[in-house]
């Protein structure tokens, strides 16, 4: 039998270019149970470890950078200006 996963999405706060995103728990988080998960941010490009968090306003995850070492400087400037641009920072 097929088992059909309906995700929630859950909000996240990149901490390198501070735009919102939303990410899903992958199929290994809901089958075996583990509350961490990576995904590159899609604005900067940064390898993100998520974490799934209750709140005071509910869920949502928890973005840490995964390894210093992996931010790229060229992108990661680029979201900075692309965030003034927009009067965000």
């Amino acid at each position: 039998m097929k088992r059909k996963y309906f995700k929630k999405r859950y909000p996240f706060r990149c901490p390198v270019c501070h735009k919102e995103g939303y990410a899903s728990p992958s199929i290994f988080m809901v089958d075996f149970g583990m509350n961490r998960g990576t995904k590159p941010c899609p604005w900067c490009h940064t390898d993100l470890t998520l974490k799934i968090t209750k709140g005071m306003f509910g869920e949502f995850m928890k973005a840490k950078i995964r390894d210093k070492r992996y931010i790229n400087p060229i992108s990661h400037e680029a979201a900075i200006r692309y965030c003034q641009r927009l009067g965000k920072n």
